[in-house]
């Protein structure tokens, strides 16, 4: 004989009244992760005739890049060579500008040449006519007014150019006479390079063919400061770093420009990240250390190369990149430094001597210096004390007055006392 048990179809009612009663809730879409775009465009060679050097480097430079930016989470689109039309560009930055919003990153990065005509600076693109800069060139002001409508609070521009020369429009050629700035740079040594580099020429300035009726004078390292303050001066949010006030390089030693090869040392190792060390880029260290670095490295190598840079807005808490990869050198001395605050700490709470503390100080040098210069000439009871030094330390959770005579116990027995 069978039984059904009468309280599962009031079970199921008193579910479905429940469900009836319980409030609707609408579903929340999972918060979208901030972009991070790139643009990244060089030209080593140009499809006009132009009277310009030809670069090594500059699609390279876009390459290296490529791979560290990608590596550091940014979505990167390259136009290198042909590709980097003038018309390409522009459409590429008009779809930066749809698909970004404020909460978004975004970086424009140009390698090339370039030129300046009445007090106008353009960039020239692969496909750039001398003749007829104004209609094939990117006059600068006007592509900074493609990155304004980028809706991205945060936008870098970096420039790997120099000003060698200065293009004219002059009109008259029957009034202009020869040049007096000084001649162009020898051919042999460092190439001067990259994007609003100005045209090298003969000093005297050769008239060149076409309606224009261009010139190109010998006037070198032509101050771009005024120019770059009315290109960024309408471009709230943003870092400009450009490679130079007057010539910027290029070098086979290093197979980039002396700027990009900055901006990869930058973004590769954590030789910029400074202050806080704490393996992030911020846009800070980034400004910092390009301006010291680019100076440094001129310096060394005799090149007449200062990097220019313009901010607007404030740079707190911009993290250009994260998670930056740290050589053993470098996480060695971070421990050395945090552990000597503790010693220096247990110094002041009087649980360590001035003898003491100046003892373990000498043992984390001797390491120090056997990374640094692959050079170890420590001894088994440099590395026996390290070890003891380095777990006591770690040992946060410890009870301080034990780890501490843990430490003191070990440096007695091998200094006679280490008082």
């Amino acid at each position: 004989m069978s039984c059904k048990p009468t309280f599962v179809a009031g079970s199921a009612l008193a579910a479905l009244l429940i469900v009836a009663a319980s409030p609707v809730v609408d579903a929340q879409p999972p918060p979208v992760a901030p972009k991070k775009h790139a643009l990244l465009i060089g030209v080593n060679e140009y499809l006009a005739r132009l009277d310009v050097p030809e670069l090594r480097y500059a699609e390279n430079d876009v390459a290296g890049l490529k791979a560290a930016l990608t590596a550091r989470g940014y979505s990167v689109l390259d136009l290198v060579g042909h590709d980097a039309k003038r018309e390409t560009v522009i459409s590429y930055l008009e779809q930066e500008a749809r698909v970004l919003g404020p909460q978004d990153s975004f970086v424009l990065y140009l390698a090339g040449h370039g030129a300046k005509a009445n007090d106008h600076v353009y960039w020239l693109a692969h496909d750039t006519n001398l003749s007829f800069l104004a209609a094939t060139g990117l006059r600068l002001n006007h592509l900074m007014d493609y990155v304004k409508d980028i809706k991205a609070e945060r936008k870098i521009v970096l420039l790997d150019h120099c000003y060698s020369g200065e293009l004219l429009d002059d009109l008259n050629p029957a009034t202009s006479g020869p040049t007096t700035g000084p001649p162009p740079a020898p051919t042999t040594g460092p190439t001067p390079t990259t994007t609003i580099s100005a045209v090298a020429v003969p000093a005297a300035g050769v008239p060149r063919a076409g309606t224009s009726g261009a010139r190109l004078s010998g006037a070198r390292n032509v101050d771009p400061t005024e120019a770059l303050g009315e290109i960024m001066g309408s471009l709230p949010g943003s870092l400009v770093l450009a490679a130079s006030r007057g010539s910027a390089y290029e070098m086979q030693q290093f197979q980039h420009g002396v700027f990009t090869k900055v901006l990869l040392d930058a973004l590769t190792t954590r030789k910029a990240d400074i202050t806080p060390a704490d393996g992030n880029l911020s846009a800070d260290e980034l400004r910092s250390f390009v301006d010291s670095e680019v100076k440094k490295i001129s310096k060394e190598l005799n090149l007449p190369q200062t990097p220019l840079e313009d901010v607007r807005g404030s740079l707190q808490g911009w993290l250009v990149a994260t998670g930056l990869p740290a050589t053993q050198a470098q996480d060695v001395a971070r421990e050395i430094q945090n552990i000597q605050n503790v010693l220096r700490t247990w110094q002041q709470q009087g649980r360590l001597t001035t003898l003491q503390r100046l003892k373990c100080y000498e043992v984390l040098d001797r390491w120090k210096d056997a990374i640094d210069h692959d050079v170890d000439e420590r001894t088994l009871s440099d590395y026996a004390l390290l070890q003891t030094i380095r777990d006591v330390v770690s040992n946060e959770g410890g009870d301080v007055a034990r780890r501490v005579r843990i430490l003191v116990d070990d440096l007695a027995n091998r200094s006679g006392g280490g008082q």
